[in-house]
């Protein structure tokens, strides 16, 4: 087969549309479950919860795991001075409060990536995990220094694997291997002239880009291995020959398998199996969570009826729930890019960071009413800085300076003493909707609405609100979703100036 044979069954589209999506994943980086971030961001704010403990639950999803390790070896956070290797050195690095908070904003990316063989990318995630679960407990069999960096290097290692299953059809890979069959060609080779890209190339490119792993970096590189990626390429093989679908099992291959790898760890056969039996033992605990989140995703494909990001102050919104459009997915993404290119370069402007959170909120998500109020230096009022309303919009009165006054029913006091956005709406608890509807509150904001505090350092300096009062229904599980993420950002860059002040 030649090589125009090759274009006629990739059709050119497929490789320049599969060179895009590299593009995208490295500026982006890979979709992380959804359902593992919101777990993670509710033990992110439990004050018990130990870097340890948030270590491993980042650990248990790839994505999630090689998005931490690029923000934390991106120049803002680590000006090319050491590789960050582990998770917990992440965490410790960028902050337990900054990690919950980046991770919110992750969790868009999973609703807006188009992951067209979900199933396939399940399977190769669950697959990762058992080879990331077995090379850990072999480094601790070999008396590693650290096997959580075997378990990063072990899991990134099929990421090219995950990406490959997530986009390339059944149909377009079944003639792969046919071709590959055939011609008797290995599948990366056929891999490589239909699409221009292996799961190899593709991780290999990622780790460089990310500056994933140290371990990777010597797994494709030529030479000699050292003990560190041998425990992964083992790890790989026994995986492949006693758990994979694909590959018919063979007791003696196995065997073979298991006497080499005795041999070049220095471990004893039977140290071997039991490191094999209990890697098996928990990785079937994790695979419950997967299996439930995949059941999740055929159930509701959309995704509309999820509550996983919820505030626990948020009720649920009316049954007529409108959502954020593709094309303000878009705008919303561009927004995005600005503000955490400005937080990791470095500003040293609130008004630019806040003008730019207040458009995202305002146009990205279509509010009607926006404003931002900025606590002022007595901290007896709010001070309304920015402030804008759609044209058309009548009746709208905004003050410059929202008092402190009537305290015990102050919607704006409470605002003081609490970190999670609100959003307000007839079901809300009596509490807070009799406070919205008291002065100051009922002159200024629209039910329903959001309303989230703006906190450096655990302290209120400010505040953002928003409504859609042309059309209540557009205050949803989405829009209230987006928008806490927005606010959480304005919190992080806040803190990032306070921090260099000191």
């Amino acid at each position: 087969m030649d090589q125009k044979d090759y274009c006629k069954i990739s059709n050119v589209n497929s490789r320049e549309e599969f060179e895009k999506l590299l593009s995208h994943i490295k500026e982006t980086g890979f979709p992380a479950l959804r359902s593992n971030i919101a777990r993670i961001r509710f033990s992110g704010n439990d004050q018990q919860v130990t870097i340890i403990q948030l270590a491993r639950q980042i650990l248990r999803d790839p994505g999630l795991s090689a998005k931490l390790l690029k923000i934390a070896n991106s120049p803002f956070f680590n000006p090319g001075l050491y590789r960050v290797r582990t998770i917990t050195r992440a965490i410790v690095l960028l902050g337990l409060r900054n990690v919950s908070t980046l991770l919110r904003s992750i969790a868009f990316l999973e609703d807006v990536v188009n992951c067209k063989e979900l199933e396939k990318a399940i399977e190769q995630i669950l697959t990762a995990l058992r080879k990331a679960e077995l090379a850990k407990h072999l480094a601790e069999a070999t008396g590693s220094s650290s096997p959580e960096e075997i378990f990063v290097g072990a899991l990134m290692h099929n990421i090219g694997e995950i990406v490959f299953a997530s986009f390339v059809s059944p149909e377009l890979n079944a003639q792969i291997e046919k071709i590959s069959k055939e011609q008797n060609l290995s599948k990366s080779q056929v891999q490589r002239k239909i699409l221009g890209f292996s799961p190899e190339d593709i991780t290999a490119t990622l780790n460089k880009e990310w500056k994933l792993s140290p371990v990777l970096d010597e797994l494709f590189s030529k030479g000699a291995k050292s003990k560190s990626c041998k425990l992964i390429l083992y790890a790989d093989k026994v995986i492949e020959l006693t758990e994979s679908k694909d590959v018919p099992k063979d007791p003696s291959k196995v065997q073979d398998v298991l006497k080499d790898m005795s041999t070049d760890l220095g471990i004893t056969p039977k140290t071997a199996i039991e490191c094999i039996k209990s890697a098996k033992e928990d990785f079937q605990r994790l695979e419950k969570t997967y299996a439930q989140h995949f059941q999740t995703l055929q159930k509701t494909p959309k995704r509309d009826d999820e509550n996983d990001l919820k505030s626990p102050e948020a009720v649920t919104a009316p049954e007529d729930q409108s959502h954020v459009s593709s094309e303000k997915v878009l705008e919303i993404f561009d927004y995005l890019q600005d503000i955490i290119s400005m937080l990791f370069k470095g500003f040293n402007d609130p008004h630019l960071l806040f003008s730019l959170i207040m458009e995202a909120i305002y146009s990205g998500l279509e509010m009607d009413v926006t404003f931002f109020g900025l606590l002022s230096t007595d901290r007896k009022c709010f001070k309304i800085r920015h402030n804008l309303t759609r044209p058309g919009i009548n009746n709208v009165n905004i003050p410059e300076i929202i008092t402190f006054k009537n305290p015990r029913m102050n919607l704006f006091v409470e605002l003081l003493n609490t970190e999670e956005a609100f959003w307000i709406n007839e079901k809300s608890p009596p509490e807070l909707l009799a406070k919205a509807k008291s002065i100051p509150a009922s002159g200024i904001v629209h039910i329903p609405c959001f309303l989230m505090p703006v906190r450096p350092q655990n302290k209120t300096i400010g505040f953002i609100y928003a409504d859609s009062r042309s059309k209540d229904n557009h205050l949803n599980e989405s829009t209230f979703s987006i928008f806490t993420m927005l606010g959480k950002l304005a919190t992080i860059g806040l803190s990032f100036l306070t921090t260099d002040a000191k």
